[in-house]
C-alpha cells in the first residue's frame, strides 16, 4: 500500500504543481544569476551522494560569495530535514552562533554554558539529522571546528557550505573559486544600478559604462556601488569617476568603494562611520534618535545610503535593521584606523573593548573620541566586565556621545562629566550605583536592559534628568517589580519593559508622559494591569498583557499587541474608539468574543485572532474597509459571516486548523484583492463556485477531500473555480488518506 500511495501522491503532486513553502534567504533586488558558478557549486555538493560533504566558496571580498551561497541555499532547502544560514560568522561570538544554529535547526539551544558545552550539544543533536548549513564569511578554521566539527557530527547526506576570503580556511575541503563576472554579466548588473534597466542607452553612456566596468574590476559589489553612484550623473561626472577608478590598483576593492564615500557630505560620512563601527544589525530607529540630536538628518541620509547601495534596510520581525556589506563595513573601520595609525587615543571611534580599556587607562586628554565600547555584547568575553569608570577616566572624554559599558560601574564624584553624551548603553548594570552627581543632561537613549536594578536603584535620581530622554530600555530587568516615578522623563517616546517577568505595577506617573509613542510590556506575566491614568495622546504602539477599561482614550494608538496575553479574557467596547489603530494582534489570548465596535476601526489593516477562544465574528467585521490581513488559525469558529465579502482590500485570509469551520460564504468571490486563502485542516467540504481570480496561494485541507470527492477521483479540474485562477502559484492539497482510491 505504501508504494501505491507514493505513486498516487507523486502523480497528484505533478498534476497540481504543488510547491512547498519554505523560508528563503533574501538576495539582492537586482540579481544577475551566474549560472556557471551555480552549476559548479551544485556539482561539488553532489546532493545525491549520502556522504557528509564540506564545500568551501573562496574569493576576494565583494566578488559574490554570499549571494552564490544564498542562491544555492534557496535552491536546496526542500532537500534537507533542517537548514541554517549563519551570516557574518567572523564578526560574532562562537556561543552566540552555536545558539543561533541550534535554534535555526529547531533543536533547542537552551542555556549554552560555554563553547565546549555548545559543541557537545551540537554533536548530540545533529548526529542523525540530514542538514544543510551555510557558514558565511569565515576567517579562521577554529570557527568551523566549533560550529561544524567534522563529518561525524552530522547525519548522512548533510552538506556544510563555507564562504571565506582566506583559502587556507577551507583547503582540506572541496573548493569553488569565485571569479570576476563575465563582461556581459557585469554590463547587465551595472546597468541595473546605473540606468535601472538591463542595458545602457546607446551612444556615450554605453561606451562610458564599459569603461566603468573595466575600471571596477567586474566585481559585483563594486559594480553595484559605482553604478548606483553614477545614476543620474552627467557624462563629465562619469569621466571624472572613471579616471579616479583607473588610478586605484585593480584588487583594491575598498579604494574603489571609497569613491562613493568621498562624495558624501561631512554629516552623512559621520553616519556611515557610526553604522560601520557600531550599528550593523541595529534597529534603525535608535541610532536615528542620536543622529537627530546631533542635528543630522538621518531620514534623508539613510535614503542617500540606500540609493548608493552603501547601506541596506532589512526587515526583520517588525524591525528595520541596518546592514552593509562586509567590505563597506571594513572600509568604515579602516577610515577610523587611518585617523591615527599608531595612537588610538586620537581616533574618533573605538569599538574594540581592549582598545577602549587601554585608552581609558592613559592620562592624556582625549578630545577626539566620540564613541566608545568598553564591553562588547559577546558575553563570553571578559573585557570590561565589572570595570569601574572613575572621574579621572571620564573627565578627558569631552566629546563622547555614545558609551557602551555593559557590566561596568561608575565611581566617585561625577559632576559636569560627559557633557555631550547622548546614548548610554549600560546593559547588565549592577544593583548598586557607586557614583554621585552624574547628570547627563543631553542623554537621548538610556539602555539598562538585563540589569539587576529595582525601582529603588540609586541611579534614577541622577541619570537622564534632562529634558531630552527619548528611549528608556529596561527589558529583561527581572528585579524590577515596579517602575520608578517617570514624571521627570517628560520627553520620553519609547518605554521598553518587555520580559520584566516580575513587574507587577507601573507607576501612575506614566500618565504624564504626553510624548510617549511606544510601550512594550510583552512577556510581563506578573503585571496586574495598566494605570487608568494612561492617556498619552501620542501613544501609537502597546505590547501588553492587561488593558485599562478606558483604552479608547488612546486616540492615536496605531499598534496594539496582545500576543500571548493568557490572562486577557475580554476586551472593552471602548476598543472601537481607537480610530487610528492599524494593527491588532490578539494571538494566544483567552478572549471569547469581539465587541461589535470593532467595526469602527476604519484604519485597521491587520487583525490576528489566532489561538483565541473566539467562536464567531461579528457582522460589523465587514466595515473594516482597509483590512488587508486577517488570521484566525486554530480557533473554534464554525462559519464566516457573509459580511466578510465586504472587505474589498483583503489580501490574506488564514483559517488554518479551524477544525470546526465548515462553510465559506459565497461572498468571498467578491474579494478582488485576495492573494492567499488558507483552509488547511478545516472541515470545509465545498468551495464556493466563484473564487477570486486574484488568488496566488490556495491551501485546502485533506479533511474535506472525502466529502468533496467520495469516489476518490481527485483532479484539479474538479476543484470548483480553480481553473479560472490564472495567477495561482501555490496550490496545496494536504492528503492524509486511510486507504487508496480504487
Amino acid at each position: 500500500m505504501g508504494q501505491g500511495y507514493g505513486e498516487f501522491a507523486r502523480s497528484f503532486a505533478r498534476e497540481v504543481s504543488m510547491k512547498l513553502k519554505v523560508k528563503h534567504k533574501c538576495v539582492t533586488d537586482y540579481l544577475v544569476q551566474r549560472d556557471d558558478q551555480v552549476e559548479g557549486l551544485m556539482e561539488l555538493l553532489d546532493i545525491e551522494s549520502t556522504e557528509v560533504r564540506f564545500v568551501g566558496i573562496h574569493g576576494m571580498g565583494g566578488i559574490g560569495k554570499t549571494t552564490l551561497a544564498k542562491l544555492v541555499f534557496n535552491k536546496l532547502l526542500g532537500r534537507f530535514e533542517k537548514c541554517s544560514f549563519l551570516a557574518d560568522v567572523r564578526s560574532k561570538g562562537i556561543e552566540l552562533l552555536q545558539k543561533q544554529l541550534l535554534d535555526n535547526l529547531g533543536l533547542g539551544s537552551g542555556e549554552i554554558m560555554d563553547v565546549d558545552d555548545g559543541i557537545i550539544r551540537m554533536r548530540e543533536r545533529l548526529a542523525h539529522k540530514k542538514v544543510l548549513i551555510v557558514l558565511d564569511d569565515v576567517d579562521h578554521r577554529n570557527q568551523i571546528q566549533k560550529l561544524a566539527g567534522d563529518a561525524s557530527w552530522f547525519g548522512s547526506g548533510s552538506r556544510i557550505l563555507i564562504t571565506t576570503r582566506d583559502q587556507r580556511v577551507v583547503q582540506r575541503f572541496h573548493i569553488l573559486e569565485v571569479e570576476e563576472m563575465k563582461p556581459e554579466e557585469a554590463l547587465r548588473l551595472f546597468s541595473m544600478h546605473a540606468f535601472e534597466k538591463d542595458s545602457p542607452p546607446n551612444g556615450d553612456y554605453l561606451r562610458l559604462a564599459k569603461e566603468a566596468i573595466k575600471s571596477s574590476g567586474r566585481l559585483p559589489l563594486a559594480l553595484e556601488v559605482i553604478g548606483s553612484f553614477l545614476r543620474d550623473k552627467r557624462p563629465k561626472e562619469w569621466v571624472d569617476t572613471i579616471n579616479r577608478l583607473e588610478r586605484v590598483p585593480h584588487p583594491d576593492v575598498q579604494e574603489k568603494l571609497k569613491i562613493s564615500y568621498d562624495a558624501l557630505d561631512d554629516r552623512t560620512k559621520q553616519i556611515f562611520l557610526d553604522i560601520a563601527c557600531f550599528f550593523i544589525d541595529h534597529d534603525k530607529r535608535y541610532p536615528s534618535y542620536m543622529w537627530e540630536a546631533c542635528d543630522f538628518e538621518p531620514k534623508m541620509e539613510l535614503k542617500v545610503f540606500v540609493h548608493l547601495s552603501m547601506v541596506k534596510i532589512i526587515k526583520y520581525f517588525g524591525m528595520k535593521k541596518l546592514w552593509m556589506h562586509d567590505q563597506l563595513w571594513d572600509l568604515g573601520r579602516k577610515i577610523i584606523t587611518n585617523e591615527s595609525l599608531k595612537d588610538i587615543v586620537r581616533r574618533s571611534r573605538l569599538w574594540r573593548p581592549e582598545d577602549a580599556l587601554k585608552v581609558l587607562q592613559q592620562d592624556e586628554d582625549k578630545p577626539n573620541i566620540e564613541m566608545l565600547r568598553v564591553r562588547s555584547f559577546d558575553y563570553s568575553e571578559d573585557a570590561g566586565d565589572g570595570y569601574i569608570l572613575t572621574q579621572k577616566e571620564l573627565s578627558s572624554l569631552r566629546s563622547l556621545r555614545y558609551l557602551e559599558c555593559s557590566g561596568a560601574n561608575f565611581s566617585g564624584r561625577l559632576e559636569h562629566l560627559l557633557p555631550k553624551l547622548m546614548w548610554l548603553s549600560w546593559r547588565r548594570c549592577p544593583e548598586k550605583f557607586m557614583g554621585t552627581g552624574l547628570c547627563l543632561g543631553n542623554l537621548v537613549i538610556l539602555d539598562l536592559s538585563c540589569s539587576s536594578i529595582s525601582e529603588t536603584w540609586g541611579g534614577w535620581n541622577q541619570i537622564g534628568t534632562g529634558n531630552s530622554l527619548k528611549v528608556l530600555d529596561l527589558r529583561n530587568c527581572h528585579c524590577l517589580t515596579k517602575t520608578p516615578d517617570l514624571s521627570k522623563y517628560s520627553t520620553l517616546e519609547r518605554l521598553i519593559l518587555c520580559q520584566c517577568t516580575n513587574l507587577v505595577e507601573i507607576h501612575p506617573s506614566i500618565g504624564k508622559l504626553r510624548c510617549l509613542k511606544e510601550l512594550d510590556l510583552e512577556f510581563c506575566f506578573s503585571l496586574e494591569g495598566l494605570p487608568e491614568e494612561l492617556c498619552c495622546p501620542e501613544l501609537i504602539d502597546i505590547d501588553t498583557a492587561k488593558l485599562p477599561q478606558r483604552i479608547g482614550r488612546l486616540g492615536k494608538l496605531e499598534i496594539l499587541n496582545l500576543y500571548k496575553c493568557r490572562s486577557l479574557e475580554e476586551i472593552s467596547d471602548s476598543l472601537g474608539n481607537l480610530r487610528s489603530l492599524s494593527d491588532l494582534d490578539m494571538l494566544g489570548t483567552r478572549i471569547t468574543e469581539l465587541p461589535d465596535t470593532i467595526g469602527n476601526l476604519k484604519k485597521l489593516a491587520r487583525l490576528d485572532l489566532s489561538e483565541t477562544r473566539i467562536t464567531e465574528l461579528p457582522d460589523s467585521i465587514g466595515n473594516l474597509k482597509k483590512l488587508r490581513v486577517i488570521k484566525m488559525a486554530g480557533i473554534e469558529i464554525k462559519e464566516l459571516p457573509s459580511s466578510i465579502g465586504m472587505l474589498k482590500r483583503l489580501e490574506v485570509l488564514d483559517a488554518e486548523r479551524c477544525e470546526s469551520l465548515a462553510k465559506i460564504p459565497s461572498t468571498i468571490g467578491g474579494l478582488t484583492c485576495l492573494r492567499v486563502l488558507n483552509l488547511k485542516e478545516t472541515s470545509v467540504c465545498r468551495l464556493p463556485p466563484k473564487l477570486p481570480t486574484s488568488l496566488i496561494e490556495l491551501h485546502v485541507s485533506s479533511i474535506s477531500l472525502p466529502r468533496l470527492y467520495p469516489s476518490g477521483q481527485i483532479r484539479p479540474s474538479k476543484l470548483r473555480g480553480v481553473a479560472k485562477l490564472h495567477k495561482i502559484a501555490d496550490l496545496t492539497l494536504d492528503i492524509h488518506m486511510m486507504k487508496l482510491p480504487r
